[in-house]
C-alpha cells in the first residue's frame, strides 16, 4: 500500500465510523422526572421540538397529585429530578436534595370566594392549600399575618393539593372561601369573578417559585446526564420565550392547561414580562425570600435563615449553559 494514501484512508475510516461512534457514546437515557402542578411547559417544547431527543435524553414525566408525594418521590429515590416550588427542596433538604436550575418567579395572588371584600373577611374561614408547611401555603400565612391573622387560631387550613384542584373545590364548595392560585389557573378564577386579595409581589417582593432540584448523590454520579437535561429544558424555556413563537406557545398553553384562547394569551403576556426566568436562571436574591419566610412562619433555623448556598449548586447548571454556547 502506498504509505502517502495511509493517513487518508484512516481519516476516511474516521469519518464513516463517526456516526456509530456518537451513536453509542449519547445512548438514549431516560430522566424519571416529577412535576406539580402539571407538565412544565419547557419540558414540553424540549420533547416537541427534538432537543432532549438530540442529546441522548428521554424523558418520563410523572405529574404527582400533591407536593408530599412528589418530595416523597425524590427523596427515595424512585424520580431523578423533580419541578416544583423551591420550598419543597428546603423542606427534604435533609434528605441530601439540592437545587440545580431556577425556572420562575412567584406570580401567585391570593383569590377568595366571589364578594369576599378584604383579608380580614377571611376570619374563621377554611382556607385551601396543596400542603399546610411548605410553599404557597407560607405565601399566605405570612400574607394573613400582616393583618393580625394566625392559622389554627383566627382560620383553618386544609390540604386539599394541586392549584387547578384547588379552584375546582372552591368553585363546587363556597365554604373553602380562599387560596394561593398561580396563573392561568388564577385567571381563570378572576374571571369567574372571584376576588384578588392581593399578589405576592407585591406582599413579598422577588420570591424563587418553580425550580428544579435533584439528590445530590445522584447528581454527582450522573452529571453527565443531568446536564444534558438541563441543556435541553433551558433550550425549550428559550423556546417559549422567543417572540417568533408566539402563536405556538399560546396554542400549547391552551392544549395542556386547558384554558381558552383569551386566558392562554393574558398568560403568555405574563411569561415573557418577567414570569419566567431568563434560562431558567436560579436568583439567589428571590430565593432569600424564600428561606426568610420559611424561619419567620415555620421558625426553621431557630428564625435565622441560612444563606442560599447551602441549598443550591450551580455546577450542573452552569455546564448545561456552556454546553448550549458550544
Amino acid at each position: 500500500m502506498n504509505s502517502a494514501r495511509f493517513p487518508s484512508l484512516l481519516f476516511g475510516i474516521f469519518f464513516l465510523l463517526l456516526p456509530s461512534v456518537m451513536a453509542q457514546s449519547s445512548e438514549m437515557a431516560t430522566m424519571r422526572v416529577v412535576s406539580i402542578p402539571g407538565r412544565p411547559l419547557p419540558i414540553v417544547a424540549a420533547q416537541e421540538q427534538g432537543f432532549f431527543a438530540r442529546r441522548g435524553i428521554t424523558v418520563s414525566l410523572n405529574v404527582m397529585p400533591n407536593s408530599t408525594a412528589l418530595r416523597n418521590a425524590i427523596a427515595d429515590g424512585t424520580a431523578d429530578v423533580a419541578h416544583a416550588a423551591v420550598d419543597n427542596a428546603v423542606a427534604i433538604a435533609d434528605s441530601g436534595v439540592v437545587i440545580v436550575m431556577g425556572g420562575d418567579e412567584s406570580f401567585n395572588e391570593l383569590i377568595a370566594q366571589p364578594g369576599t371584600k378584604s383579608v380580614e373577611d377571611l376570619r374563621g374561614k377554611v382556607l385551601i392549600v396543596d400542603a399546610p408547611d411548605t410553599a404557597y401555603a407560607l405565601q399566605l400565612k405570612k400574607m394573613l399575618l400582616v393583618h393580625g391573622l394566625h392559622a389554627g387560631l383566627d382560620y383553618q387550613l386544609k390540604p386539599m393539593g394541586t392549584t387547578p384542584h384547588r379552584l375546582e373545590l372552591m368553585l363546587s364548595e363556597k365554604n373553602y372561601t380562599a387560596s394561593m392560585l398561580s396563573p392561568p389557573t388564577s385567571l381563570l378564577a378572576k374571571r369567574d369573578h372571584f376576588v384578588s386579595l392581593g399578589s405576592t409581589r407585591d406582599a413579598l417582593g422577588p420570591y424563587q417559585a418553580l425550580r428544579a432540584f435533584v439528590r445530590q448523590k445522584w447528581g454527582k454520579q450522573n452529571s453527565g446526564v443531568l446536564v444534558r437535561y438541563l441543556a435541553g429544558y433551558i433550550e425549550g424555556h428559550r423556546w417559549l420565550l422567543d417572540p417568533a413563537h408566539k402563536r405556538q406557545v399560546i396554542q400549547l398553553i391552551m392544549s395542556e392547561w386547558k384554558v381558552p384562547q383569551e386566558i392562554a394569551g393574558e398568560t403568555y403576556s405574563l411569561m415573557i414580562g418577567g414570569w419566567f426566568q431568563p434560562d431558567a436562571k436560579f436568583d439567589p436574591a428571590a430565593f432569600e425570600t424564600v428561606l426568610k419566610l420559611r424561619a419567620e412562619i415555620e421558625g426553621d433555623w431557630g428564625g435565622h435563615p441560612p444563606s442560599a448556598g447551602k441549598y443550591y449548586d450551580p455546577e450542573f447548571y452552569n455546564l448545561a449553559v456552556s454546553e448550549l454556547k458550544q
